[in-house]
């Protein structure tokens, strides 16, 4: 594991000011911390600050209790609680049980304004009177709850460790540690302390058990021996003594190589043979003979020692107990809203933002509200992108980029191999980006491994993504508006293998919404409303707070304009001819749904959709909805057009176009004989064949005789290949004028006459 601080970048500015987070503290509010970690609380006594690794440590010390105001950039918090140890017994006693201990990580804070924090102290010593002997205090309990907001928070509270038992001869057992906890604390890990050891059996005999510490049980006494501390646990791998010495907690018998503990036992004590050691974490050494014991380490819950032989002697108190809170501080940060038109910068904020040149494309600000930054595209003359660096990744083995973005288009219209959001500046190292509707994860195969975009785009949407260095496909994340997404290979997934992440590139140096290895080609188009840079990976709970708090922010407001008609007009339709309509265009823009009314008649017409903002209304009239009252003659019809914005509270608006029919009409369109336009051979069959626009019977002619047989032929098929066959033998040489009317058959429809069709009857083949 990596474990350098990353470098911060300096003087970043915070979208999520204090303003959302306001309550009222008593008077005597005070500020501690300093830099990114600068605290308030109702009473700084005791109170210490200490910052490392991009994480704010914050220490309450003293006995009693304090309220916190929770800052504007905690998104969750690590915790412990740890409650007083018990004192030693007095007289040949058992070492007194460690405070309670409980853990807790990525604890939510979403809607807690402040948090009560109480620090239990340590039982008090005890000494007997005269011969007698003492039994050991227990303990105070320690505990965090919300004090104020209106989000929720389980109220943690770990029990103060036992007291020793009183010395005599036998069994003088070690007192427990912590007893139980809250059974409801179901994302703690449970701070119960084990039992303290026994004292034996023998009744000649001075034996002593160790009290129970945090992460074992005391250690059963001996003849005429004491028995150990039970050791305490670790809270964080990551809380070593360099972040202990720096809120003042590390002390002798609290630590182990670079690791800090936390609630010890005390040792059990004898007479003449060795007395019974603390446990590791604070807890207290028993004594011997007339020796005073040795008390629990302060703010470590750890239990102090018993007490020796005799009367006089006074065993250990407890260690006090502490609470800390740790919690992420943004690496980098900076928001849109920070833009000013015409700079090349965010203010106050990250530089280096590269501007496209106006007017033709850019990078401008937003003019509506929620407020972001234009990314144009390659639509822009000089396209724009964003810089930063957070320094050094060597220290980093994951880090999460949070983005509040509109994306604008489906991520392959500025360039047919996609666009790129995030990328390492250094070397080939781009990794996010958005290509034919989807988003997600790039590697050196040019696969794509995420989720599908097409819901979120055009719509200012929070994603947050989780890159890890060096591994696999399976450990990179999208969250999008606070959910975590199932990512899948979804481009050429043939070609997916699950060792194909890109590595961190190493100066730190980053470009947002371009590729810098390919100026010009790589560049995304949308608005960016937030960008923040984490130097870990944040779990599920933060990100969802961070959606929660954020997302007000850019909540678009109801588009109130009512939907408008570029254009009216009044056309012809033409009438049975369901293949070649005739069609009218009007937009209609801001538009989603589009109706047509004007009582039977309006299923008369079609209606069809170019895109979700431009209407493209074609007018059709069919065959299949003709009714008695509407076939024949010159009919014309009111069209009302509806257009029903988005918005559900844009309403509507309508226009009406006058729809003329032409007269309905029966027509031959082609007449052709078989196999040749204009001969034909003597005594030899040859087919004749109409095409008619409506179902009719159909008479053919030679020289203005009916042909036999070919009398009211009904047409077969239906448009536009309703047809009538005639099969007719010359019976004569020379030039014949071919002939044919259609009668429809429905009624009120007028027929027609074929245009004569003049053909040259040859000499029939074979006779000469």
């Amino acid at each position: 594991m990596k474990r350098r601080a990353l470098s911060l970048i300096a003087s970043l500015s915070l979208l999520l000011t204090s303003s959302n987070f306001v309550f009222s503290i008593p008077a005597s509010a005070a500020s501690v911390g300093s830099g990114n970690c600068v605290q308030t609380v109702d009473d700084s006594n005791g109170v210490a600050v200490y910052e490392a690794s991009g994480s704010c440590y914050i220490a309450f010390k003293s006995i009693g209790t304090r309220v916190w105001t929770v800052p504007a950039n905690a998104i969750g918090i690590d915790y412990l609680v740890v409650a007083g140890g018990g004192s030693g017994g007095s007289r040949h006693a058992g070492g007194g049980g460690a405070g309670g201990m409980i853990t807790g990580t990525r604890g939510s804070l979403a809607g807690i304004t402040a948090l009560s924090l109480t620090i239990g102290g340590g039982g008090s010593a005890v000494t007997p009177s005269s011969n007698n002997y003492a039994t050991g205090l227990s303990g105070s309990n320690s505990s965090l709850a919300k004090y104020s907001g209106s989000g929720t928070l389980t109220t943690l509270t770990a029990i103060g460790g036992g007291g020793g038992e009183g010395g005599g001869v036998g069994a003088q057992g070690g007192g427990s540690g912590g007893g139980t906890q809250n059974a409801t604390v179901s994302t703690a890990t449970s701070g119960q302390g084990n039992a303290g050891g026994t004292g034996g059996t023998n009744n000649s005999n001075w034996w002593s058990g160790g009290g129970g510490g945090a992460g074992e049980a005391g250690k059963n006494g001996t003849i005429s021996g004491g028995g150990n501390g039970g050791a305490g646990a670790v809270w964080l791998a990551s809380f070593t003594t360099e972040v202990a010495t720096g809120l003042g907690l590390t002390q002798t018998g609290q630590t182990q190589g670079n690791q800090v503990y936390f609630s010890g036992g005390g040792g059990g004590s004898i007479t003449s043979s060795p007395a019974g050691s603390g446990g590791l974490g604070g807890g207290g050494a028993a004594s011997l003979s007339t020796s005073n014991a040795t008390a629990g380490t302060a703010n470590s819950g750890g239990g102090g020692g018993g007490a020796g032989c005799c009367s006089s002697t006074t065993s250990g108190a407890g260690g006090s107990g502490v609470v800390i809170i740790r919690y992420t501080i943004p690496v980098s940060y900076f928001s849109a809203s920070n833009y000013t038109a015409g700079s090349t910068t965010w203010s106050n904020s990250i530089s280096g933002a590269t501007a496209g040149t106006a007017p033709t494309g850019g990078m401008a600000k937003t003019s509506s509200t929620p407020t972001g930054v234009v990314f144009a595209g390659n639509e822009a003359s000089n396209s724009d992108q964003l810089t930063l660096s957070i320094g050094s990744t060597s220290a980093l083995d994951t880090i999460t980029v949070e983005m509040w973005l509109k994306l604008k288009d489906n991520g392959s219209t500025q360039n047919a191999y996609g666009s790129m959001l995030f990328s390492w500046t250094s070397g080939s190292n781009y990794n996010i980006y958005h290509y034919q509707n989807q988003v997600g994860f790039n590697n050196f195969q040019s696969q794509l491994y995420g989720v599908d975009s097409t819901s979120y785009n055009n719509a200012w949407t929070h994603y947050v993504f989780v890159l890890t260095d060096t591994g696999p496909w399976s450990s990179q994340k999208v969250y999008i508006n606070g959910a975590l997404q199932a990512s899948t290979c979804r481009v050429t997934a043939s070609a997916c293998t699950d060792a194909q992440a890109r590595p961190f590139g190493s100066t730190g140096a980053i470009t947002l919404m371009n590729n810098p290895n390919s100026a010009g080609t790589w560049h995304s188009k949308g608005d960016l409303g937030l960008v923040r840079i984490y130097n870990q990976e944040l779990s599920s709970t933060n990100i969802q707070t961070l959606y929660d708090s954020t997302s007000p922010s850019y909540a678009e407001a109801p588009d109130t304009t009512a939907p408008t008609f570029s254009s009216s007009a009044s056309f012809t339709a033409a009438e049975n001819i369901a293949t070649s309509a005739t069609a009218a265009t009007i937009s209609v823009s801001e538009s989603s749904t589009i109706t047509i009314s004007s009582g039977s008649d309006a299923a008369r017409f079609n209606i069809y959709f170019s895109d979700s903002t431009t209407a493209l209304v074609k007018f059709k009239v069919s065959p299949d909805y003709e009714s008695p009252s509407d076939v024949g003659g010159n009919n014309v019809y009111e069209l009302t057009i509806t257009a029903t914005d988005p918005a559900a509270n844009a309403g509507t608006q309508a226009i009406t176009i006058t729809v003329t029919d032409i007269v309905d009409t029966s027509s031959i369109t082609s007449f052709m004989l078989n196999g040749s336009v204009t001969t034909a051979s003597y005594r030899t069959a040859i087919a004749i064949k109409a095409y008619v626009t409506v179902s009719s019977k159909v008479t053919f002619k030679a020289n203005n005789v009916r042909i036999p047989g070919c009398i009211n032929v009904r047409t077969t098929g239906t448009s536009p290949n309703i047809l009538a066959t005639c099969s007719w033998k010359a019976s004569r040489r020379g030039n014949i004028t071919l002939s044919a009317t259609a009668a429809p058959t429905s009624a009120g429809i007028s027929g027609s006459n074929a245009t004569p069709l003049k053909v040259y009857v040859s000499k029939r083949v074979g006779i000469r």
